[in-house]
């Protein structure tokens, strides 16, 4: 039992630029289920009217998630109630289709991306609860079988325990995904404390955007608050000193050009010195 405990992720939260690309793609893909649902109920024989209802519950979640992105976990399990709720409805949608319900597991599987285990474990829980309580009340909008019709909630354990099952790959992902992070993270704290013992810095430059991530220790030297925002090229300039901008501007020149290149230059403090 130890050895599982110390296998299963941990569900560190992810880094804020990374949870924001995910759930980013996330939302997008929620906001795709709206029309989609509203297409499929008309081809259902729904009217206009109902097929609207439909996608609007969907499209209610969505809006939500969205307006809640400032709160993250709040977000994430809301975005994440909303694409189990599109599962559900097609699975109405369809009268039960056994075949739609293999919704809910791509869904399961696009939760997991959030390395969360609380989302996760809702979804799980969602799935038993929706399929057992709407088994009781109508079992025809869940089931197509008369095994599951005459047994709701030994069916909806049943579809948890095979969708936790089929989970299985995308937490051993999870896992080396977190195992990942946390050795690049010991790789950068390490880095940083080698660099302050120095006293040297460094920054890497992306050519083609622009974008700058500066060590610790180069914000130091540069007597700047690694707290603001990101340097840009004409407020590293305002620091250097003015006889010695034009060299860097050449050295600038040279790396874009492939070549490599070094200069010397004085940097003004905050302090005048």
């Amino acid at each position: 039992m130890n050895n599982l405990v110390r296998w299963l992720p941990r569900g560190r939260m992810l880094p804020d630029e990374v949870w924001a690309q995910r759930h980013r793609g996330i939302l997008i893909l929620l906001g795709l289920h709206v029309p989609v649902l509203f297409v499929y109920a008309l081809v259902q024989g729904q009217s206009a009217w109902h097929s609207f209802i439909e996608a609007s519950v969907v499209a209610a979640f969505a809006a939500v998630a969205m307006t809640l992105r400032s709160n993250r976990r709040l977000s994430t399990v809301v975005a994440s109630l909303g694409l189990l709720t599109s599962s559900a409805v097609l699975v109405h949608l369809s009268d039960g289709l056994i075949e739609m319900h293999f919704h809910y597991f791509v869904v399961v599987g696009v939760v997991a991306l959030y390395q969360d285990w609380r989302p996760f474990l809702i979804a799980i829980g969602y799935v038993v609860v929706q399929h057992g309580v709407a088994g009781v009340v109508d079992p025809t909008i869940v089931y197509d079988h008369s095994g599951a019709i005459q047994h709701p909630w030994a069916y909806a354990g049943l579809h948890g325990f095979f969708i936790l099952g089929m989970s299985g790959t995308g937490l051993v992902s999870w896992r080396l995904n977190e195992a990942l992070l946390q050795a690049t993270a010991d790789r950068e704290e390490g880095l940083a404390e080698a660099q302050a013992l120095a006293g040297l810095g460094s920054f890497e430059l992306d050519l083609a955007t622009g974008k700058q991530v500066w060590s610790d220790e180069l914000f130091r030297l540069f007597g700047l608050d690694p707290a603001e925002p990101t340097v840009t090229r004409q407020g590293i300039l305002s620091r250097i000193h003015p006889e010695d901008q034009e060299a860097l501007v050449r050295m600038r020149a040279t790396l874009e050009a492939g070549t490599p290149s070094a200069t010397d230059c004085r940097i003004l403090l905050p302090d005048g010195s």
